[in-house]
């Protein structure tokens, strides 16, 4: 489930830990405010600030509104609106009372001055510049520079104010043009002291908190009028503080930032044991001047000093997560933006207003060409989280199998997950064709029924037809009904006509009497006799006399055969037949072969079919027009083994010759031929509009429903990648069990293929659908370790013997050095001034004797391997030779090599202290010598494979 993206997580928090962008700047000394409302966010407000003086000693004041362009290329704030003022500011407060009503469509902005008033200004004035004066208010009942203003962020029209002789006053600014002033409190007890901060809980609305520079916090609660809650450092009761500020999160968290130098503390206060802080931050080595706790995540907190150095600190674990470029001079105001996530203000006594981004800057590109404007890297510690407003306060994410995953802030960490279909339309119809599927041919014929009056396509309509007819016991007969061919029932016989009256006839008695009348009746009735004579068919002539005494000989004779051929030959077809009939079945089939080809009428070539049992020539020579008719004859006088064949032959025939696959398409369906089916109408749906699932489900439909009319499941296979489709369509719904039932109707051919993963999904989705896990898709991959780190590791160890070996090389030349001037006592001092592996022991150096080589070593001979050791180790670091007298050689004593040997120089001695050992023969000592040249070699051939 991807509740937060975590490549973005990644690459915020690298950002975050990794570099501070600063994004633009104006060379301004100034404290400044940030604009309160959501559409001023990007505003951003300087008063030019008390006790600051610029390169040029200008003395004015000026209070000015820029604007924070995200998209600007030149890095600067721009301008919006600027008026001057008589006294320089110490804090700006930017408030949103008025914009409820629109009376200041920009809030207001308050500014605590120099001699003790407080300004109220209007910044739509400001900014319109048109003459109108931007101030709405002055007030004037502070005695001391007000150091302390803040807006309450639940109450609009409440502004609290500190300043000198330990005021603190709250100003009513419902009505801006005559505001009101009252008291939150008697003031505390003590000598009175300069308020330097005033904050009010983000938490509860009435609680205001103050601090001063006598070190004491007092916390006011203005429905009781009275302080709640007074505390300062006991270690510290000189603290001088500078700022306080509440925790945006926790109700009870307050900080005091101090400003003494000796004890430049950032100090967090529990109230509910507001004994000691829960929890100091050090870091500046300076008081500190200015604080602020990001509203946006109470986990980091900025601070600047006069130690130059502005720092952002995780409050949870007291690390400095990392710090702004370093200033010449304090940065006396730092303030996060109320709106703007991750962007911040600084301004500082170099006489710049900085804003800076803690995160990826780069939408907002800086000009390489101006000084100060450039990507500046902090100093950081290892990052421990990402910022909250990365954190997605709420949240859903949709998962396989039709889940949906939801979380919000209100249900802490919890994860809830529901089912959710996206398209009933999916389900519903799945749910049909398996309730059709489940109630046999009956329900199958229903739901064909019902796709058949469904549709708007005739083609589609016809085909459903069709396989309704298919899903019948009775196909063969209701096929001839689907091709509108079925045997009519004959007409009613009319009743016969009454005769004639003989008035009509005009006989004799008739009521006209008139006799011209009567011979006109007579002459009508003559000509309508001889008409009907007409119409009626001539008798059938009989044969010449020749050949009706032949046909009676033969006859007579018994001679069937030329009975036949004398009627044959009169045009007697009928008494040919019935004389063959009794001639034997030569004769008569003989005789009926004849017959059926003495014409080619549509009518003959049909029967002739049907007695020759020849349908294939039929359907060959057939006329496609009348295909209907064809697959009708064939369907009724066919047996089951070759309709089939005759399908597909009069359909290819239908396609190839005519192009109509419609028709092409019910043929191959009475011929049960899904191949050539399902391929039509893979091509017939791909291009259906409707968009592709309505595609998919009408074929998917199409197919299952003439598999089960068909009794075969071939088809499955030939539209694989649709079923695959189709699957997972019905698992995206939720529907896991019928997308399982249509994966297992694939054979599985591709053990890696998109059937066999879409199964593995579904069997981790719900193990009950299988009876056991289905194979794994996916391929077994053994990772081994990358042959480069072995190499790396080689490196570094030899790296490190190296190191060692100039180590001892070193040491070994200073101990010759002082021991040269010592005299040689049988080699022994040579010998004892080296020392296994790089260990100085001066005292077995000096006392070690050459007794010419012993068992357990301490002689100088090389008999003893650790000896050999030794002298590998240093002669191998040394690369030289080592001088020895010619009486060490003799003896035995030390192994004294040269440049030719291969630059080694060392003794066989072991550089240990030895113990009492008897003396040796020369023999013996010229054997220990030579053991220790064997064991010397051979521990320079292992040094060189492991230095390779």
């Amino acid at each position: 489930l991807i509740f937060a993206p975590w490549p973005a997580l990644r690459a915020a928090l690298f950002v975050f830990s990794q570099a501070i962008m600063k994004i633009s700047g104006v060379n301004r000394s100034a404290t400044v405010a940030w604009g309160a409302s959501s559409e001023h966010a990007s505003l951003l407000a300087a008063g030019t600030v008390a006790g600051a003086i610029s390169d040029n000693f200008d003395s004015s004041a000026h209070l000015e509104v820029f604007k924070l362009d995200m998209a600007s290329q030149t890095g600067e704030l721009s301008l919006l609106g600027s008026v001057s003022s008589s006294e320089r500011f110490h804090r700006l407060a930017w408030g949103t009372k008025g914009m409820e009503n629109g009376s200041l469509p920009y809030g207001m902005l308050a500014g605590g001055m120099v001699d003790g008033s407080i300004k109220i200004y209007s910044p739509a004035a400001l900014i319109a510049g048109e003459g109108a004066d931007p101030l709405v208010a002055s007030i004037d009942r502070h005695q001391g520079a007000v150091r302390g203003l803040e807006f309450n962020p639940s109450v609009a029209n409440l502004l609290a104010s500190g300043a000198g002789e330990s005021d603190v006053f709250i100003t009513d600014l419902s009505n801006p043009g005559s505001p009101s002033v009252y008291s939150p409190g008697a003031k505390s007890s003590g000598p009175p002291s300069d308020i330097s901060s005033v904050a009010w809980n983000r938490k509860v609305q009435h609680i205001l908190a103050s601090t001063s520079h006598s070190g004491l916090s007092v916390v006011w609660d203005l429905k009781l009028k009275k302080p709640v809650i007074s505390f300062q450092d006991p270690n510290n009761k000189t603290q001088r503080n500078s700022v306080i500020t509440w925790n945006p999160e926790a109700a009870t968290e307050v900080l005091v930032a101090s400003a003494d130098d000796r004890s430049p503390v950032l100090q967090i206060w529990d109230l509910r044991n507001a004994t000691m802080p829960v929890r100091e931050l050090h870091g500046h080595t300076k008081g500190i001047l200015a604080a602020s706790w990001c509203p946006h995540d109470s986990n980091l907190l900025l601070s600047s000093g006069n130690d130059s150095r502005t720092i952002c600190w995780d409050v949870s674990t007291g690390d400095m997560v990392c710090e702004l470029p370093s200033t010449t001079r304090p940065t006396f105001d730092v303030q996060w933006s109320p709106r703007l996530p991750a962007i911040l203000s600084a301004s500082s006594f170099d006489g710049i207003v900085s804003v800076y981004s803690l995160q990826d800057a780069s939408s907002v590109p800086t000009p390489a060409s101006v000084e100060g404007f450039l990507p500046q890297q902090s100093n950081l510690a290892r990052p421990v989280r990402a910022p909250k407003w990365l954190k997605r306060p709420c949240g859903a994410s949709f998962g396989f199998g039709g889940q949906l995953s939801i979380f919000n802030e209100a249900a802490g960490v919890s994860v809830t997950t529901v089912d959710v279909v996206s398209d009933a339309a999916v389900v519903d119809r799945s749910q049909q064709l398996e309730q059709a599927l489940e109630q046999g041919s009956e329900g199958l014929g229903g739901f064909c029924a019902a796709k058949a009056a469904g549709t708007t396509s005739a083609r589609d309509a016809t085909e459903w037809r069709l396989m309704q007819v298919l899903c019948s016991s009775e196909q063969r007969r209701l096929l001839l009904g689907f091709l509108g061919l079925a045997e009519e029932p004959p007409p009613e016989m009319a009743p016969p006509s009454a005769p004639a009256t003989p008035s009509a006839m005009g006989t004799p008695g008739a009521a006209d009497d008139d006799p011209a009348a009567l011979f006109s009746q007579l002459a009508v009735a003559t000509e309508e006799q001889e008409a009907a004579a007409a119409a009626r068919p001539p008798p059938p002539a009989a044969p010449p006399a020749d050949d009706a005494t032949t046909l009676s000989r033969a006859m007579l004779g018994g001679n069937l055969e030329a009975a036949v051929a004398c009627c044959l030959r009169a045009g007697r077809m009928a008494d040919a037949l019935v004389l063959a009939a009794s001639g034997g079945p030569e004769l008569w089939t003989a005789t009926r072969d004849q017959y059926l080809e003495s014409s080619s009428t549509p009518f003959m070539q049909t029967l002739s079919a049907i007695v020759h049992q020849d349908f294939a020539k039929f359907v060959n020579e057939s006329d496609l027009a009348s295909w209907k008719e064809t697959l009708g004859l064939v369907n009724t006088y066919s047996s089951a083994e070759e309709l089939g064949l005759l399908c597909n032959q009069l359909g290819e025939r239908l396609e190839a010759e005519r192009g109509d696959s419609a028709a092409a398409t019910l043929c191959y369906m009475c011929a049960a031929n899904i191949a050539k089916v399902t391929a039509l109408w893979q091509s017939h749906h791909s291009a259906a509009d409707g968009g592709a699932t309505a595609a998919l489900l009408d074929l998917i439909e199409k197919l299952v429903v003439f598999q089960e009319a068909a009794q075969s499941k071939q088809g499955y296979a030939l539209v694989a990648d649709k079923v695959v489709q189709f699957a997972e369509l019905l698992a995206s719904q939720g529907c896991l069990h019928p997308a399982m039932k249509y994966l297992l109707q694939l054979p599985l051919d591709d053990p890696t293929g998109p059937a066999a993963v879409l199964m593995d999904r579904l069997y981790h989705r719900d193990p009950s659908l299988l009876t056991g896990p289905p194979p794994t898709p996916f391929e077994h991959v053994h990772v081994q370790v990358s042959q480069s780190v072995h190499a790396a590791a080689a490196l570094a160890y030899e790296q490190q013997q190296q190191q060692q070996y100039a180590q001892q090389q070193q040491q070994q030349q200073q101990q010759q050095q002082q021991h040269q001037q010592q005299p040689v006592q049988q080699g022994i001092g040579a010998g004892a001034s080296r020392q296994k592996r790089g260990r100085q022991d001066d005292s077995s150096g000096g006392d070690a004797r050459d007794d010419g080589g012993d068992d357990d070593g301490g002689d100088d001979d090389g008999g003893e391997a650790r000896g050999g050791d030794a002298a590998m180790e240093g002669g191998e670091a040394s690369g030289g030779s080592v001088a020895t007298t010619g009486e060490d050689e003799a003896s035995g004593g030390s192994m004294a090599t040269t440049g030719d040997d291969g630059g080694d120089g060392g003794d066989g001695g072991a550089a240990a202290a030895p113990k009492r050992k008897k003396k040796k023969s020369p023999a013996s000592r010229k054997r220990g010598n030579g053991s220790g040249d064997q064991r010397l070699v051979r521990h320079r051939a292992a040094a060189d494979d492991s230095g390779a």
